[in-house]
């Protein structure tokens, strides 16, 4: 496993890379695209792939159809599907609400979807400042989604969100 990254990993039992690049990553693809030799995938594996988009293709059209009160889980999935774009980072709380977005909202950037660490701690989800901190300084927009109307409160001040000039969308999940 190789580590491409502008900051070392963070190894531990689940992930332990054998070399770490770090540095320039457009110009490390750069010097290591002509290192690499293209080949077509093993049947199996294109068999495997085309399953996977066959099954969010599903999942996406049976998340629309869900409609009326309460709202089911997967509804929100989809809608929030649809607005997740590469720009957009999403900060989850724990909570029963947290378990559907990990398992049905999907994204292919790092850091894109972040989960508070589990402590129970009233609906406080990862704030906006730790948001801007842990994600790539360019987001345009962050998801904030929390279980507790109060959880607003603490994490309402100015000064995580000052600077970022970023569109902000709160969602609260009773």
């Amino acid at each position: 496993m190789v580590h491409l990254d502008v900051l070392p990993a963070d190894i531990d039992n689940s992930y332990s890379p054998s070399v770490e690049l770090i540095g320039d990553i457009a110009a490390t693809l750069q010097l290591l695209i002509p290192q690499i030799s293209h080949s077509t995938p093993e049947p199996s594996i294109k068999r495997l792939l085309e399953n996977i988009a066959q099954d969010r293709e599903e999942l996406a059209r049976s998340s629309t159809a869900l409609n009326g009160t309460p709202v089911h889980p997967l509804r929100l999935v989809s809608e929030l599907q649809k607005i997740l774009t590469p720009d957009t980072t999403l900060c989850l709380d724990m909570g029963s609400f947290h378990l559907w977005m990990a398992r049905h909202l999907y994204s292919f950037r790092a850091r894109q979807i972040l989960i508070s660490n589990g402590q129970q701690d009233t609906g406080c989800s990862p704030s906006l400042g730790d948001c801007r901190d842990t994600s790539s300084p360019c987001r345009k927009g962050f998801v904030d989604f929390r279980r507790w109307w109060f959880s607003l409160f603490p994490r309402w001040s100015s000064k995580p969100r000052c600077g970022l000039q970023s569109n902000l969308v709160h969602m609260i999940w009773i």
